[in-house]
């Protein structure tokens, strides 16, 4: 799915649920008229929570990039396995929070989207390129986005685990631009890679002794090597 369209179809996601919270509850005469007999359980009178509906939009475009990555990742394994390398460590990183989204949205009683369609890998600088777009669309468009909605419902856990999206992109993004300049000089990116297990922050040097973003221990990052 194209970037823009993909925005377009989260950002409906989320506009679509604010509405329905924003709506009201419809009176219970009139729940029991349009579904007789029937509870909040079966939908007569129940919305979608807007806070719930960001998690899930942010947990398919989290996913629709995982998914991108590990092709990348396929397509690069034979001639460019360094590049391969840092394609997968990026995927783990939307894994951590692909899991951590799923499970909130769970305790939450809600349901997880459908598995996205992605496009077919391309050219190894295509394949960056794309990379990068796709993460500057969540770091700087769609996570702040879902942020925003959180905070307006002062909800502290989705607030944590989204900001999360909104401060690690930045990160994974410089690391592919030197990737994309490091092809340019006919070299290759050196890792290994380290992902924190908690918000899957993404770095190539552990010059730290926590996580400057969940304070998890340097000890506990995986190494993707």
């Amino acid at each position: 799915m194209h970037t823009m369209n993909r925005r377009q179809v989260l950002a409906g996601l989320l506009a679509a649920g604010t509405t329905l919270a924003g709506c009201g509850q419809k009176s219970e005469s009139q729940t029991q008229a349009s579904a007789p007999g029937a509870g909040p359980e079966a939908g007569g009178g129940t919305s979608q929570d807007p806070v719930l509906t960001a998690l899930q939009a942010a947990h398919e475009a989290e996913h629709a990039l995982q998914l991108s990555l590990l092709n990348y990742a396929e397509a690069a394994a034979s001639d460019h396995p360094d590049f391969a390398l840092l394609f997968q460590a990026a995927a783990r990183s939307c894994e951590v929070r692909i899991s951590a989204l799923g499970n909130l949205i769970g305790e939450r009683g809600g349901t997880l989207p459908e598995e996205p369609q992605v496009p077919a890998a391309s050219t190894l600088s295509e394949n960056l390129a794309r990379a990068v777009d796709e993460a500057k669309d969540l770091a700087e468009n769609l996570y702040p986005d879902f942020r925003e909605t959180a905070v307006e419902a002062k909800d502290t856990d989705a607030i944590t685990l989204i900001s999360y999206g909104v401060q690690v992109w930045p990160d994974a993004i410089a690391i592919f631009g030197d990737a994309a300049d490091a092809l340019n000089a006919g070299d290759s990116p050196s890792g290994p890679y380290y992902v924190c297990p908690t918000c899957g922050h993404l770095t190539t040097v552990l010059d730290f002794d926590e996580c400057p973003y969940c304070y998890t221990t340097a000890r506990e990052f995986e190494t993707i090597e």
